[in-house]
């Protein structure tokens, strides 16, 4: 139906403030910043608290969904942390009434873990478990699949390939109504280096090839991509006029 992802370049550097993106449940809790220590993009989304809060930011420019593949690249930064990284869906509510799906990895104990926080049930309910390890500082990758009550996540190290298999699949149909979504965490810090999301079946894209990114002598619009919309990929190639006095 629709996709849209960002390796977060094209904002400015500082503190991150964007119409397209939102604060969610204990907003106010974390200052997101956008840093210049980005792997694709030179650029990443870094969050942090002191305050043991679950906070995430919602991507808003495509509305509220259920049916979703997030895509997220993302680094942590201490041996025991356990839920920094967090890929939130379906969510609704304020703090007292939240709901939402979402993917957690934990790095001390090399876990991914699914969860699902219904309104005024505390704590969250752990409904999937998969062996993921990885170490601090270095780039992984997420996928979080949700369609009907079809709940499907896995994680891989940034430089191998991503595998068919999932780590959790699971059924729950608990909180079936669309909603926000988007990179969140609990505690500690993160970075956030690219998200991506598609809707209503469509798969999240991967980022644009470097090659992509070069002008082609032959022609300078050959590629051109969007980074604050859809993902977009045309071409635009000129025919070639050979002279006629040979």
């Amino acid at each position: 139906m629709a996709t849209y992802f960002t390796n977060f370049s094209e904002f400015a550097v500082g503190t991150f403030s964007d119409a397209d993106w939102s604060e969610r449940f204990y907003w106010g809790a974390c200052i997101p910043k956008i840093e210049s220590d980005g792997d694709l993009g030179g650029q990443c989304l870094y969050m942090s608290q002191d305050g043991g809060l679950p906070y995430f930011l919602s991507y808003d420019g495509l509305g509220s969904q259920a049916t979703l593949d997030l895509l997220t690249k993302v680094r942590c930064f201490q041996y025991n942390d356990t839920k920094s990284i967090r890929l939130y869906a379906r969510g609704s509510g304020s703090v007292a009434t939240m709901q939402a799906y979402y993917v957690q990895l934990d790095k001390y104990y090399g876990r991914i873990k699914l969860f699902k926080k219904l309104a005024n049930v505390y704590p969250e309910t752990q409904i999937g478990l998969g062996n993921f390890y990885f170490n601090i500082n270095t780039w992984v990758w997420v996928r979080f699949n949700l369609s009907g009550s079809a709940l499907k996540a896995k994680a891989w190290v940034d430089g191998s390939s991503e595998q068919p298999d999932w780590a959790i699949e699971v059924t729950d149909s608990d909180i079936g109504a669309g909603g926000w979504f988007g990179p969140g965490f609990y505690h500690r810090a993160s970075d956030f280096d690219y998200f991506s999301v598609g809707t209503g079946g469509d798969t999240a894209p991967d980022p644009v090839p470097a090659c992509l990114t070069a002008v082609s002598l032959l022609a300078p619009n050959l590629y051109t991509y969007s980074l604050r919309t859809e993902s977009i990929i045309t071409t635009s190639i000129e025919p070639m006029v050979w002279p006629m006095n040979f």
